[in-house]
């Protein structure tokens, strides 16, 4: 009787034993089920958060093209307006009834004005209603996304600095000229030890010009404007390396401007041109609009200034034809 009873109890402790495997086979796979299920979830969930944010991206740039074109064709409108009312200027000597003269003088200005006015209100709306432009890439843009993609008309943007040439009958003090070369020479030691060593020829630039010294100004305005070569490049720290870059693009830009602004007053229409289409290549994607904005500004009383201006503009900066 004890072995019968000694049987039963083994059999049904190996039931058991296969029961409690069998259980614990199914938990651990369900758990893997589970774990994989969310894997494949979080999975998905990155690339709808890739795929929107590719869509932002492509949304701001949209919008930002967009606005532009709307403000390029608003100033081409102005630029019309002021073309007519100059042809109709051109056209009174061939009347000549005085008083006639006057008042058809009178009406296309009129005319000119309301015009102007009216595309001058609607710009200001234009750029009043638009927010902050986000910099795909930016520290600020991962967490404005959304905000990025939303329609967005161009911000109005600061006047870039303006060159004016000094005034050469302005004569220099012993003083001033003992410390001005002292410095000239403290930037050309400080050169030997630079990362990127044409910071030097910028700052000897601004040196010479409180000097009066045109020749060496411009001289090394020029070479200011240079790309660092690939063995100066070679010499700096992987780490600093793209610190060093954008310095060089702010210091190529600080010399162009200087020089573009100077052919301006000059009236040297062709170098100025070539010189601005290299200073808005430089900018960064959201400061192009500033700078074409800058150009439009500073030539509208020169037709063929801003003619040559626009025939030079770098690619992937829309113009007013793209609509």
């Amino acid at each position: 009787m004890s072995d019968v009873t000694s049987t039963y109890r083994s059999i049904i402790a190996a039931e058991l034993q296969r029961l409690h495997d069998e259980n614990s086979a199914k938990q651990r796979e369900e758990a893997a089920r589970r774990e994989a299920q969310r894997d494949r979830t979080r999975s998905l969930m990155r690339l709808m958060q890739l795929d929107t944010r590719d869509e932002a991206k492509i949304a701001l740039h949209a919008e930002n093209a967009a606005l532009y074109n709307q403000r390029a064709a608003i100033l081409e409108q102005i630029c019309l307006l002021q073309d007519r009312y100059q042809a109709e200027k051109k056209r009174l000597p061939s009347i000549p009834d005085k008083k006639e003269r006057h008042e058809i003088l009178q009406r296309a200005k009129a005319v000119r004005d309301r015009g102007v006015m009216a595309l001058r209100h609607h710009l200001t709306q234009l750029e009043a209603s638009a927010p902050p432009v986000v910099r795909p890439g930016s520290s600020s843009y991962a967490g404005n996304v959304s905000r990025a993609a939303t329609p967005a008309a161009i911000v109005s943007l600061p006047d870039l600095m303006v060159y004016r040439q000094s005034r050469r009958s302005e004569r220099v003090s012993a003083t001033e000229y003992k410390q001005l070369m002292d410095q000239i020479r403290a930037v050309k030691l400080e050169r030997q030890t630079m990362l990127d060593p044409y910071v030097a020829n910028l700052k000897l630039a601004r040196l010479w010009d409180r000097l009066h010294d045109t020749a060496r100004c411009l001289e090394n305005y020029e070479s200011a404007c240079q790309v660092m070569t690939e063995k100066e490049l070679a010499r700096i720290p992987p780490e600093m390396l793209e610190e060093v870059l954008e310095k060089q693009r702010l210091r190529r830009r600080a010399a162009l401007h200087f020089l573009f602004s100077r052919a301006l007053q000059r009236k040297q229409r062709e170098e100025a041109a070539d010189l601005l289409s290299k200073f808005i290549e430089l900018a960064l994607p959201e400061d192009r609009l500033k700078d074409v904005a800058y150009v439009d500004r500073n030539t509208s009383k020169t037709r063929r200034l801003r003619v040559l201006m626009r025939s030079r503009l770098p690619f992937g900066i829309p113009t007013a034809s793209a609509t």
